[in-house]
């Protein structure tokens, strides 16, 4: 925002002339951080999901992922986001990371945000996620919802944690809770082929679907 000042001088004969108006500039403000929240531990996912609020006035963000504090080694830099949201997949199981953001209007970059720390769980890629007979999402192709078919004799009337990835290996939709029977929205998805994985106790599911527009 910009803003005009100036001064008048006051004395024992009255008041003076305004002086010349000077003018400023403020920086846009710093993006506050969301997801995953400070201090976080066992987070999981691989890539990992990172989140902020939207700062009125910003056209884009700049993100920075890095092993200390300092931020003398930055493991991941990601410009220019119009979205507020970002993953980043270089990341090592049972390690802590800092990331900070900072906010871009049409004149000025801003200053980072206040830095959020986060310890990574046991990662895993979609590759180590096994398929397995009878685990299915119907219908298939799909366009509004998608109900999931498990094992029955494994997960029959059991809760579980389900989540969706893209061909890029982005976690488009979740994690959350699903029981059999439900059935999962995925309006907001656009077409496409995306990997169901299904987190049950100790055991982990995967199988595709293709969405169509």
């Amino acid at each position: 925002q910009t803003y005009y000042w100036r001064v008048t001088a006051f004395a024992g004969g009255g008041k003076g002339e305004p002086s010349a108006p000077w003018r400023f500039s403020t920086l846009i403000r710093p993006p506050v951080l969301t997801t995953p929240i400070n201090r976080a531990e066992n987070v999981p996912g691989l890539p990992v999901t990172l989140a902020w609020e939207r700062v009125p006035g910003a056209t884009a963000y700049d993100v920075q992922v890095a092993p200390n504090l300092a931020f003398t080694t930055i493991l991941d830099q990601v410009s220019n986001i119009t979205d507020t949201t970002t993953t980043v997949g270089n990341l090592a199981s049972a390690t802590r990371y800092f990331w900070r953001v900072r906010s871009i209007d049409p004149d000025t970059v801003g200053l980072w945000s206040v830095r959020s720390q986060f310890i990574t769980g046991v990662l895993t890629t979609v590759d180590e996620w096994k398929g397995a007979e009878g685990v299915r999402v119907r219908p298939n192709p799909v366009v509004d919802y998608i109900a999931i078919e498990l094992p029955e004799d494994q997960l029959k009337d059991q809760s579980c944690a389900v989540d969706v990835v893209n061909n890029s290996g982005q976690v488009v939709l979740g994690p959350q809770g699903y029981t059999v029977g439900q059935t999962l929205s995925i309006k907001h998805l656009a077409a496409g082929t995306y990997t169901l994985r299904i987190l049950a106790g100790a055991k982990r599911y995967t199988t595709s679907f293709t969405v169509v527009r």
